[in-house]
């Protein structure tokens, strides 16, 4: 593990080798943190590469082992490698939570792409999950990249609307939208709301 957080990939994957070599047992947290640390260094293939192992190991992956990858395929923008892991994740009988809906919109948000965080936001809830409130503040944060101060505020209501409490993230993606569209008095109300509801900010 510490291999790991250190960013010793070779060593770590050196340890693994001597585990199996000395048959200690491996678990599904040894490979997860393996597939982690190849997203991390956007080498997605030898990801891939462990999760393969973890089966041969006669493992069975996590939603975190499938969630890693694909938040790593997202961000690359290949769409195509998502919705096979997603199909992978079905044939084990796993379903992808609302943090592996949210690392899918995140990407789609990051590459501008406002149309697919709504869509991919649309399957979460078709498929029974519940947006968080990181789910909206991501498409507060893909409206506001595009300029939308209108579209990222509409986000920001919808939120209050449903019950929800926008945390410091949230305001800080709206406040500063308004700030870069020269919206100074948006921003000044946006920072009132978020100390009226008690929140301080970072």
């Amino acid at each position: 593990h510490s291999f790991v957080k250190g960013g010793q990939r070779a060593s770590a994957e050196a340890l693994l080798e001597e585990m199996v070599a000395s048959r200690v047992p491996r678990n599904t947290v040894t490979y997860n943190m393996l597939i982690d640390s190849a997203v991390k260094h956007d080498d997605l293939e030898r990801g891939e590469a462990w999760l393969q192992r973890m089966s041969l190991d006669d493992l069975q992956a996590s939603q975190v082992s499938f969630t890693t990858l694909i938040h790593g395929w997202a961000m690359r923008g290949d769409m195509a490698k998502v919705e096979a892991l997603l199909g992978t994740m079905a044939k084990n009988r796993l379903k992808p939570n609302a943090v592996c809906y949210n690392s899918i919109m995140s990407a789609c948000s990051h590459a501008g792409d406002v149309s697919g965080a709504m869509a991919w936001g649309s399957r979460m809830c078709s498929e029974g999950v519940l947006p968080t409130v990181t789910s909206y503040t991501i498409m507060v944060d893909a409206y506001a990249k595009r300029g939308n101060i209108e579209g990222a505020e509409k986000w920001m209501e919808t939120m209050e609307a449903l019950g929800m409490q926008p945390n410091v993230v949230s305001y800080a993606v709206m406040v500063d939208a308004c700030v870069k569209g020269g919206a100074m008095g948006r921003a000044h109300q946006w920072h009132l709301r978020m100390q009226a509801k008690g929140v301080e900010p970072n």
